[in-house]
């Protein structure tokens, strides 16, 4: 039973927890955008590095809860709607994954990281 838990609810205390976190993420991304990421833009770099402090909060459980004004979110929403479905796939496979509930300012942060990597890598 213990077993079954344990690979229902991924941890990503270690490096093994963390690469794997990460590139579950990226390979998400790439499924969700139908393209290929530039994994050598200072963009993706970025990201990865948004995506290393989020699961350093999720491990240590310091996630935040608060809701964010709403009519932010909206705006984001509207303004970048492919950035925004995709950053919603990888909200829905952490909390799904690491079973934890995030805040809809980390929806925010995934979008605006999502759109700036899909935007260049179309300029490129």
């Amino acid at each position: 039973m213990h077993i079954v838990e344990a690979q229902m609810n991924q941890t990503i205390d270690d490096l093994d927890g963390l690469t794997q976190f990460i590139q579950k993420v990226i390979q998400i991304l790439k499924y969700a955008c139908h393209q290929e990421i530039d994994e050598h833009s200072a963009y993706y770099y970025r990201f990865v590095t948004h995506l290393r402090y989020l699961a350093q909060r999720i491990s240590s459980n310091q996630i935040s809860v608060e809701k964010t004004d709403s009519s932010m979110l909206e705006i984001i929403k509207l303004q970048y709607p492919d950035a925004y479905q995709a950053a919603e796939k990888v909200l829905n496979f952490i909390q799904n994954e690491y079973n934890c509930r995030l805040a809809s300012d980390e929806l925010i942060y995934l979008t605006i990281h999502i759109e700036k990597l899909i935007r260049h890598t179309n300029t490129n």
